[in-house]
């Protein structure tokens, strides 16, 4: 158990032994200070720490052939190998909406990046939208080692949240501690773009052989989404119609084995994955109050999430793993830290 772990298990299990000694200072659901319900923020900052790798391990299909030594062929890609830096700016927003027994967040965070670097090695793309080359249409890129070329992402995180609040803990009147319980899905959608100059043939690869266009401009989109769950709480000092102090936090995982069909978006057969998950999320903010039960709030936040995953061809008899002639099983992870700040009005 890590140490974000253990402050939400403290602060739940700290509300649950006071709310035995001090059962009258409880009240069910939020306090819906003022009757203001809903929250909108806008956000920037930046990520860094961004990362994201993928190491082929081993093909089912050399081993039913017995093919074994080209197992060797596996390759592993990283952000180095596009010259992508770590550190990116974010701009998005944040809306909140809260009932007396539940409250729906749903975070966005907008990110632009773009390289122009030369392939360390011969790269092998697959893409979504296909490259034109006398005629025909070819959906795999192939960058050769020493050849410049551009890479460019467009694309959002978007963080839902549903939450339980089951009671308020309200020993004094400038003090409140609600717990949260939750459900949530963490996702990324983007565009992309390569460009690695014209078309000047292609190249045949793999086994069964796939043919790969040498250069060429192609683009598409791509998307994933992890569901969430776990649990924090809301923790705030201050009085009704005062300046309050707001900590919030939570502490999401998602442990996956199945298919992949339900994590992402893509045009290629589904294949089994094994996810681990984490999304952590600490919120610090002040609402200030101004008139007819409105609110400024001023603050920021932090994020941190990690994944990693196995993900592996759903082929078990031999006959079949011929027929599928499915790609190397693969290591995936993915990483990212976000700081933000923000500013936001209550209603």
């Amino acid at each position: 158990m890590n140490i974000v772990q253990k402050v939400f298990t403290t602060i739940i299990t700290l509300t649950i032994m006071t709310t035995i000694a001090n059962a009258g200072a409880i009240s069910g659901g939020r306090d819906l200070e003022d009757s203001r319900d809903f929250s909108f923020r806008l956000t920037f900052g930046q990520i860094s720490d961004f990362n994201a790798a993928v190491e082929e391990t081993t093909r089912k299909l050399y081993d039913v052939t017995g093919s074994y030594w080209k197992q060797d062929d596996a390759e592993s890609y990283n952000l180095d190998d596009f010259n992508i830096g770590d550190v990116h700016v974010t701009i998005g927003f944040s809306l909140e909406k809260a009932w007396r027994f539940f409250t729906l967040q749903m975070d966005a965070s907008m990110i632009n990046i773009e390289s122009s670097t030369v392939a360390a090695r011969n790269y092998y793309i697959s893409l979504g939208d296909s490259i034109e080359y006398n005629g025909q249409d070819y959906d795999n890129l192939r960058i050769a080692e020493g050849d410049p070329f551009d890479f460019e992402i467009n694309g959002a995180t978007i963080d839902t949240k549903l939450f339980l609040t089951p009671f308020t803990f309200r020993p004094t009147d400038g003090f409140r501690i609600t717990p949260l319980l939750g459900i949530g899905l963490f996702g990324f959608a983007g565009l992309y773009e390569i460009d690695a100059g014209k078309t000047t043939g292609v190249y045949p690869y793999q086994d069964p052989i796939e043919y790969f266009a040498m250069g060429g401009q192609g683009s598409g989109t791509m998307g994933m989404g992890i569901p969430e769950y776990g649990g924090g709480a809301e923790v705030r000092f201050g009085s009704d119609g005062k300046v309050n102090l707001v900590l919030q936090g939570h502490y999401m995982i998602c442990q996956y084995d199945g298919s992949t069909e339900f994590i992402v978006s893509s045009r290629h057969r589904a294949k089994n994955i094994d996810l681990d998950h984490t999304n952590m999320r600490g919120r610090l903010y002040l609402e200030i109050p101004i008139k007819n039960s409105r609110s400024i709030t001023l603050g920021a936040q932090y994020q941190d999430i990690k994944s990693t995953a196995f993900i592996s061809s759903t082929a078990t008899d031999p006959e079949e793993i011929l027929e599928k002639q499915e790609r190397f099983d693969k290591n995936a992870t993915f990483g990212l830290t976000a700081m933000q700040a923000f500013v936001g009005y209550t209603w």
